[in-house]
């Protein structure tokens, strides 16, 4: 299992990418597909729902349906580009490089 503070990590990432708070209670479009993404690689960690539900502030059963999205919206070219983004953020930020959010562009 990864480390139990890998999850800040790529909150971290994620929140400078979308520019929104993943564990606060927004719905914009930009933060729930961060909280679904980062939900989805906890999930590739070896997480289990209910500890994710915790790092992301989310009931286990909203962590199964994020996961369903997150896989959903990889589909579509604009989120795997997305997704491929957050992947380089977050081995660049394990190299303590700073993250540059103005490389990521979401679709409307």
């Amino acid at each position: 299992m990864s480390d139990p503070s890998i999850w800040r990590k790529y909150v971290a990432a994620m929140e400078s990418i979308v520019g929104g708070d993943i564990r606060g209670r927004s719905r914009k479009r930009r933060v729930v597909v961060g909280r679904s993404l980062v939900a989805y690689q906890l999930r590739l960690d070896g997480w289990t729902l209910e500890r994710i539900g915790l790092a992301i502030n989310r009931d286990h059963a909203t962590v199964m349906h994020a996961i369903d999205m997150a896989k959903h919206y990889m589909i579509y070219r604009d989120f795997a580009e997305v997704w491929s983004k957050f992947q380089i953020k977050i081995n660049e930020n394990e190299k303590n490089q700073r993250i540059n959010p103005a490389l990521v562009v979401f679709p409307h």
